[in-house]
C-alpha cells in the first residue's frame, strides 16, 4: 500500500514537472535579433514599439525664479500613447532575446510603467531627482514592475508579468538601456464585458 502511495506521489510529482516545463515553453520562435521584445498575445508574438530614450531635466518654478527647488533627471519618447495596445488580461507573457540567459533575468530585463506629459506629447520615467542646495539626491527612482522568468529557447526568456493597470509600459535590456521597447494596456470596454 506504502510503495503503491509513493508510487503515485512520484509519479503526480512528474506530471507537475511536466506540465511546468510545458507551460515555460510555447511553441513560438524566438525573436530574431537579440535585444528584442515580442508580446504573445493568443498565442503569437507581436513587436514591441522600440524608441531610443532622450534624457532631459525639468525643474520647479522656485528652482527657475530663485535657483532652489527641485530639479529630476526624466527618461521621455515621442508620443503619450504607444501604437502597440493590448487589451488588459490577468496574464501576459513577453519573449525577450539576449546574448546570454544563463544571466539573473533582474540583471537583464527593467520592466516599468511610464507617466504621460500631455502639454510635450510624450511618455515618461522619472530617473532621478534632487534639491538644488542639497546633497540629497534620489537616484534610481524608477518602480520596477516584478516578473517571473523561465529560460526560453537557446538565448531568450519568457517572462511572465500579472495584473498590469491600463497604461503606458516600456521594457528596456541590458546593453542597450537607451532603447524602450513599449506597448500600452487598454481598459476592456463595456460592449465586451457585457458579453
Amino acid at each position: 500500500m506504502i510503495s503503491t502511495l509513493k508510487a503515485a506521489f512520484a509519479l503526480c510529482i512528474i506530471c507537475a514537472a511536466i506540465n511546468l516545463h510545458a507551460d515555460a515553453q510555447l511553441a513560438i520562435p524566438e525573436p530574431e535579433f537579440y535585444n528584442s521584445v515580442t508580446v504573445v498575445v493568443d498565442g503569437k508574438p507581436a513587436q514591441l514599439e522600440k524608441q531610443k530614450v532622450i534624457m532631459r531635466t525639468s525643474r520647479n518654478a522656485s528652482a527657475v525664479i530663485v535657483g532652489i527647488g527641485k530639479v529630476k533627471v526624466l527618461g521621455s519618447v515621442k508620443g503619450e500613447r504607444s501604437p502597440v495596445r493590448i487589451t488588459k488580461t490577468d496574464t501576459l507573457r513577453f519573449l525577450v532575446r539576449v546574448a546570454d540567459n544563463t544571466k539573473d533575468p533582474a540583471t537583464v530585463i527593467n520592466f516599468a510603467r511610464f507617466e504621460i506629459n500631455k502639454d510635450r506629447k510624450s511618455r515618461f520615467i522619472e530617473v532621478e531627482s534632487a534639491q538644488t542646495f542639497s546633497a540629497d539626491t534620489q537616484r534610481d527612482n524608477v518602480d520596477f514592475i516584478q516578473f517571473k522568468a523561465a529560460k526560453y529557447g537557446l538565448s531568450s526568456y519568457l517572462i511572465t508579468v500579472i495584473n498590469l493597470l491600463p497604461g503606458e509600459y516600456m521594457i528596456t535590456l541590458d546593453g542597450s538601456r537607451e532603447l524602450c521597447q513599449m506597448f500600452g494596456i487598454d481598459e476592456i470596454n463595456a460592449e465586451k464585458k457585457s458579453n
